[in-house]
């Protein structure tokens, strides 16, 4: 069955496959095909080769495969709105998504070569590390069969950084230590939580620091807790801001760890508003204060620092 989807806030079309049975023509597009979370550069590498050729169209697999497949926590970089908008916003005509189920996770190599070739698109762009079919079973030097079949096959050398592999699992790496600069610049823009603001404790108001509370998406990595330099987007408007992820020990420690932003020069009522955090600097770990006034003094030297 192939369900067509509009998505919001896209131009793009998403085609949703929950089988490899009926199948889409992609006459006339390029095709690029991986998992695309975070669409860092090396991903964007993929789908300007792509792009270069035409009408680019995009295969992705459900966003909680590989999660799936060993019963791990989802720890996405995009969720999977934000994964459909991003690639609406690389240019990507047709979005693609194959449903993860045991028909797909017993796919042999070549069932998933027949599936490619009954699409019929005008070349296929893929990394050199790409694997697909049972137990990854299938390389990338083995899509050149469809070239028979007059489908150009793209086999894209590795994205490196400093003699290292640009990947998902590097740059998610750096954001559980902190290492917001370093990626943000493999990511290729600033990393962010976007959510809908909710009531909290409202304790920083009696500290003249309010905040805007955000529930962080379960399926979306949660990074290092700890106080950030920030900037928020209430609709097209943008602010400075810091942002703390963590439990607040100081003041009554949580179960779990929560968004919480002071945006600067900023006073209004928008719960129940949708905002985007987007994540420039590290400021600091979080700690725990003797007493109010010590974390006021604190947070009066992090909104400093976030100000520069």
């Amino acid at each position: 069955m192939v369900i067509t989807i509009v998505i919001k806030d896209s131009h793009m079309n998403k085609i949703l496959l929950n089988s490899t049975k009926n199948i889409p023509s992609l006459q006339g597009y390029n095709l690029a095909i991986g998992f695309f979370d975070g669409f860092h550069l090396g991903h964007r590498k993929l789908i300007t080769e792509a792009k270069s050729h035409g009408k680019c169209a995009l295969l992705s697999f459900s966003s909680t495969m590989k999660a799936d497949l060993k019963n791990l926590p989802k720890n996405l970089l995009l969720t999977e709105e934000e994964k459909y908008n991003m690639a609406s916003r690389l240019g990507v005509d047709l979005y693609l998504e194959l449903v993860f189920d045991t028909q797909t996770k017993n796919l042999t190599p070549i069932e998933f070569l027949s599936f490619l070739n009954k699409m019929k698109p005008e070349s296929i762009t893929v990394g050199e590390d790409f694997t697909f079919g049972k137990m990854a079973s299938g390389k990338s030097e083995m899509l050149k069969v469809l070239e028979k079949e007059n489908i150009k096959i793209n086999i894209l050398p590795l994205c490196f950084s400093e003699s290292r592999k640009i990947s998902t699992t590097w740059i998610k790496k750096l954001l559980s230590n902190g290492n917001i600069e370093e990626a943000n610049k493999l990511l290729g823009y600033n990393f962010f939580y976007k959510g809908i603001v909710v009531h909290g404790k409202e304790n920083g108001r009696k500290i003249a620091f309010p905040t805007a509370n955000l529930i962080p998406d379960k399926d979306k990595i949660l990074i290092k807790e700890g106080v950030y330099k920030t900037k928020t987007y209430i609709g097209t408007k943008e602010y400075k801001s810091m942002t703390n992820i963590g439990n607040h020990p100081t003041i009554e420690a949580l179960k779990k760890d929560i968004i919480e932003t002071n945006i600067f020069g900023f006073n209004e009522n928008i719960y129940g508003k949708e905002i985007k955090i987007e994540f420039i600097s590290f400021i600091r770990p979080q700690l725990t204060f003797p007493s109010f006034k010590d974390l006021e003094k604190q947070l009066e030297a992090d909104k400093k620092e976030a100000s520069k």
